[in-house]
């Protein structure tokens, strides 16, 4: 599963080509388990619920999913054909919903010379091929075609697969220029298992391969995109998307081990079609710039949860199955004022109202049926002041909302309130370096739980953090520095234990690269800091260093390159949780249970331009 490179809010997105080797040096995502995990304001990115991600207008999360309220899966995006990357922090213009961020990104609308691209690692402890073709046709028609496999024998016995399709057709019609986008993805996954710290003596281990997890998903994804200009200083677009999925989900991070009676894992199914519309005005009228807006999405869902054992249906657990099916709904309308009033000042004001409904029908298990319709009004407004090229102060304030998960809350939505104050500057003229202070309180915080495998609600907290970010370019060298703090905390806590478990406090990320004349060079540090796994704070997450090393050498059309994931060869841990669990005929033990990150992997690229 592919991610972002997000350190205490600022976004480093290797897999849309935005690292320091520019566009030739793009790398392909990974199938599989990640190296360690994403975070975005103390948030973890493999919840697709605080950090929004579309491509070509497509929304990629998938609300109120089965594993809980929200999904993200960027599995599907071929990093060669992505172009115009924005990112956005925070919930404060109109159009943004998710409390950590938003990306937003495009197909290449024409590339210049077709080519292709294999990628092979061949080491033991890393089985990987994958091949890339993609070319623009005469008729305004880009496509692309990636097929990844990949085992990793630390955790993966049957290994990856992955075959992905990308299409972009642009066109001119009466009323502007269209775009059509489609995109494919077949794509299986196995990764590791939950290892309990303690050991076990009943033979073949808990490192056994065949208790890990991994996923198996379809899903096509279409949508049209309309631009259209009634006159000077007024533009709009409508954009209409479908799409469907079929998802499969094994995790065992379940309370029996290797149990032959009662399974390991529980398997998740999730199966919908959805479709939406957008639809967006802007008028400019002197200093002053308005935008309003429509947006329509409808889900029609079937979820099911069912224990196994190596993937296959275990009849005699104690775990209920579980199945619903179900339409969610949601419908906005939004609007904002930009006001520029000269001398390097500007200011927004912006108001969302959000309708969410949601209709589902609970058939087996102990989910409740929900029935329920809630509307939420969202006011924002920001003002910034820039006194000169580089130099910019900005705060902003606003409400917003988590959708929630429509099979086990309450709630349709629930509200969230966030703030920030930040400072940009230029020290020196090759450097720019900001500042961020930022608070977010969140009306309930949505943590993992082992027993329902699913992202489930705990209660308010409240995040506050810090955010400083420094890049340097000065001639064929560019570095960067990122550095974030957060503080995570319920509001009512019980006889002290107020941590929110999971929350990282400290993340950090270091990239040097170097490029001239057709050789680069790039290194990449990055770490995660230790963070708590219960509310006491007593037992805690070990800390994860990343380090990752790429060069490459561009020979008129062809290109060579050599990159090495996990250089030190560490075992680093993508996830880590406190909780009960037990062997067959063994006692229930308050355990840390470990997935096993990535071993280390050493690929070469040949790329061939026509």
């Amino acid at each position: 599963m592919a991610r972002p490179w997000l350190l205490g809010g600022v976004i480093y997105a290797t897999f849309i080509g935005q690292g320091l080797l520019g566009a030739e040096g793009r790398r392909p995502s990974q199938a599989g388990s990640e190296s360690s995990q994403f975070f975005a304001r103390g948030f973890e990115l493999e919840f697709g619920n605080d950090f929004e991600v579309d491509l070509g207008g497509l929304p990629l999360n998938t609300p109120s999913h089965v594993r809980g309220p929200g999904y993200l899966d960027t599995a599907l995006v071929i990093p060669e054909v992505v172009e115009g990357f924005q990112y956005a922090r925070g919930l404060y213009r109109s159009t943004q919903t998710a409390v950590a961020g938003k990306a937003s990104m495009e197909l290449v609308a024409a590339q210049r010379e077709p080519f292709f691209s294999v990628t092979y690692g061949g080491a033991r402890t890393d089985r990987f091929a994958r091949f890339l073709w993609t070319e623009t046709l005469p008729s305004r028609l880009t496509y692309a075609l990636d097929i990844t496999r990949t085992e990793r024998p630390w955790d993966d016995l049957l290994g990856s697969a992955r075959m992905n399709a990308a299409f972009r057709k642009d066109g001119e019609g009466r009323h502007g220029p269209w775009t059509f986008t489609l995109l494919g993805s077949d794509d299986r996954t196995d990764g590791g298992g939950a290892s309990p710290a303690r050991p076990w003596t009943g033979g073949g281990g808990p490192d056994d391969a065949r208790v890990g997890d991994g996923t198996w998903n379809r899903r096509v994804l279409l949508g049209w995109r309309l631009t259209t200009r009634s006159g000077p200083g007024s533009s709009g677009q409508v954009r209409v998307y479908a799409g469907g999925h079929h998802q499969r989900i094994w995790n065992n991070w379940t309370y029996f081990l290797r149990d032959p009676v009662k399974g390991d894992q529980l398997e998740q199914v999730d199966r919908r079609a959805f479709a939406g519309l957008d639809s967006e005005r802007t008028r400019d009228h002197g200093p002053w710039t308005f935008l309003a807006g429509l947006q329509l999405r409808a889900d029609r869902v079937t979820a099911e949860v069912n224990p196994t054992l190596d993937r296959k249906p275990v009849d005699a657990s104690p775990t209920p199955r579980q199945t619903a099916t179900g339409g969610l709904y949601h419908g906005t309308a939004h609007g904002q004022a930009t006001l520029r009033m000269g001398h390097g000042w500007e200011s927004f004001l912006a108001l969302r109202l959000d309708l969410q409904t949601n209709r589902i029908r609970t058939s087996t298990g102990p989910w409740t049926p929900q029935d329920r319709s809630m509307a939420l009004g969202s006011p924002r407004a920001g003002i910034s002041f820039s006194p000169s090229e580089g130099t910019v102060f900005s705060a902003s304030a606003g409400r917003g909302f988590r959708v929630g998960d429509a099979f086990r809350d309450t709630q349709p939505m629930v509200r969230t309130t966030s703030v920030e104050v930040s400072a940009q500057t230029r020290p020196l003229p090759p450097w720019v370096a900001s500042l961020t202070l930022w608070r977010l309180d969140l009306e309930t915080e949505v943590l993992f739980d082992p027993g329902q495998n699913a992202f489930t609600s705990r209660g308010p907290a409240h995040h506050e953090g810090l955010e400083l970010y420094n890049e340097v370019k000065r001639g064929p060298w560019r570095g960067e520095l990122a550095w974030g703090w957060n503080r995570a905390a319920f509001k009512a806590p019980a006889h002290g234990l107020d941590q929110v478990p999971g929350a990282v406090p400290l993340t950090g990320y270091l990239g040097l690269g170097w490029k001239d004349r057709g050789f680069a060079l790039e290194a990449k540090v990055r770490r995660t800091g230790v963070r708590p796994l219960t509310p006491d704070g007593a037992a805690r997450a070990s800390r994860q260093d990343a380090l990752e090393l790429r060069a490459e050498v561009a020979l008129d059309r062809w290109t060579f390159g050599v990159e090495v994931i996990n250089a030190f060869s560490l075992k680093k841990f993508n996830y880590e949780y406190q909780y009960a669990s037990r062997f067959p005929d063994g006692p229930v033990v308050q355990d840390l249970h470990r997935k096993a990150a990535d071993p280390q992997a050493i690929r070469v690229e040949i790329r061939r331009r026509f």
